[in-house]
């Protein structure tokens, strides 16, 4: 499964241009422009998710920061776009479920380093469904995520005869829907 997701990841990422192994998060705006988590409502006990501390999964780092999206940013390479979520956009899944979801398809093994964990509005205009008319629904639209980032983690070694660089250091990210706790695509690069 995970092979498949990533498959269809990389082709939404050929199509948008973004296929050369230098065009990645870590060279683009980060993901993590957040701000404190209080921010997502006026009380924490109307938001479960930052009623508690985070907690990572058994054998995994704790989380590197957690927030709310500040700043809108676009990721050219995951070829989505972050807002600012409202004080009425109540996730139903907490930030600790979202890591637990995420570490399932983040770095692989077990980082050395835990992720950056946003909450934001996210729309992913390339990648989604295609429509009989050749238009696209995203697969994400302006739809309130946790977007988790592993940066500065060794990169995956490529597949096929491509030259691999040891010392090369990627981001790793997931997005899991905040109210239903699905993972809905991650990337590496």
């Amino acid at each position: 499964m995970k092979t498949a997701r990533a498959v269809a990841v990389c082709l939404a990422f050929v199509a948008a241009g973004c296929a050369s192994q230098d065009a990645h998060p870590r060279n683009a705006v980060r993901l993590s422009s957040v701000g404190p988590s209080s921010s997502v409502s006026p009380s924490s006990s109307a938001n479960p998710s930052t009623s508690a501390p985070v907690v990572a999964p058994s054998g995994y780092p704790p989380p590197a920061h957690v927030g709310v999206l500040a700043t809108p940013s676009h990721d050219p390479v995951a070829g989505v776009d972050l807002a600012v979520p409202l004080t009425t956009d109540v996730p139903r899944i907490s930030f600790t479920h979202a890591y637990a979801v995420g570490a399932q398809w983040g770095p692989g093994g077990t980082p050395t380093k835990g992720p950056t964990i946003t909450l934001a509005l996210v729309t992913s205009p390339q990648t989604g469904s295609q429509n009989a008319d050749g238009s696209l629904t995203p697969l994400m639209n302006r739809s309130l995520t946790y977007v988790l980032t592993w940066d500065g983690l060794p990169c995956p070694m490529p597949a096929g005869p491509a030259s691999y660089d040891p010392t090369r250091l990627c981001t790793y990210g997931t997005f899991v829907d905040a109210n239903t706790g699905q993972d809905l695509f991650s990337y590496d690069g």
